[in-house]
């Protein structure tokens, strides 16, 4: 009984954590984060069949615009084609339902981290990178409570390493700010307004990588807080885009995730 005690309040400290996750891979071998069925560590293509991406993005804010018709200007129901503030386009990975709010709940909660690992790999291979820095939406700062690696970090991380990028963390957070999606839209830019700083200045070129979009407040924050310490050019690349009634059908298509809109 002392004995099991022990182990249990050792493995409470975070390197012995680590130590635990490196020899439950060595004994139990990788399964795939989503259905943890199939082999691992990547997705597996049974679940990235069920992967839902945008139909026909809106390249200024990533939401569906619906089917094309030829010649014909569409003007995004969500933003108009006027675009998140201060960000010139986005790109959407995948929609925010099924798989990917499964996979994007478990990295989050930081109860899985062969979800961020999966997620992050995926960014890393499908983004289209406009700008030559990258950067991230901080963690807030009460985020050191969970364990697990960030997963917008884990993201940002990936992809300047795959496409040899340089990496600027120049955002820090002034406090925790409420969940956007739990708010109503005109409490969600009140939520943001002075949540971000930028501790030094940053290059006129960025790519800014966050985990979920929903209404862009957040975004258009720390875009803002950007453009004030320097950046000029603004991009946007988030693992996946809320949809909801506003959005016409269909929305959302199911089947690998393809390459996002350049």
């Amino acid at each position: 009984m002392n004995l099991i005690r022990g182990i249990r309040t050792g493995l409470r400290h975070r390197p012995l954590r680590q130590a635990s996750r490196a020899l439950r891979e060595v004994l139990f071998p990788s399964l795939c984060p989503a259905c943890r069925a199939a082999p691992g560590p990547d997705i597996c293509d049974s679940c990235l069949s069920e992967w839902q991406t945008v139909i026909d993005p809106c390249p200024y804010c990533g939401a569906p615009l619906g089917a094309a018709v030829s010649h014909t200007p569409i003007i995004c129901p969500r933003c108009h084609n006027t675009g998140i503030g201060h960000v010139r386009g986005v790109q959407v990975l995948g929609v925010y339902r099924g798989i990917l709010a499964k996979l994007i709940g478990d990295a989050k909660a930081g109860a899985h981290n062969g979800a961020v690992q999966a997620l992050a790999k995926s960014m890393a291979e499908r983004i289209h990178l406009p700008e030559p820095h990258v950067t991230i939406i901080p963690l807030p700062p009460n985020r050191g409570r969970r364990e697990g690696p960030h997963l917008a970090t884990a993201c940002a991380k990936a992809v300047a390493r795959t496409h040899q990028r340089p990496l600027q963390q120049a955002l820090r957070t002034t406090r925790t700010a409420a969940e956007q999606h739990r708010l109503l839209a005109h409490q969600r830019q009140q939520a943001v307004r002075d949540l971000f700083r930028c501790t030094h200045n940053v290059s006129e070129s960025i790519l800014l990588i966050d985990d979920i979009l929903t209404s862009g407040s957040t975004l258009a924050a720390a875009a803002r807080c950007l453009r004030q310490a320097g950046a000029r050019r603004i991009w946007a690349c988030c693992l996946a885009r809320s949809v909801d009634s506003r959005d016409p059908r269909p929305a959302v298509d199911a089947g690998t995730p393809a390459t996002p809109h350049q």
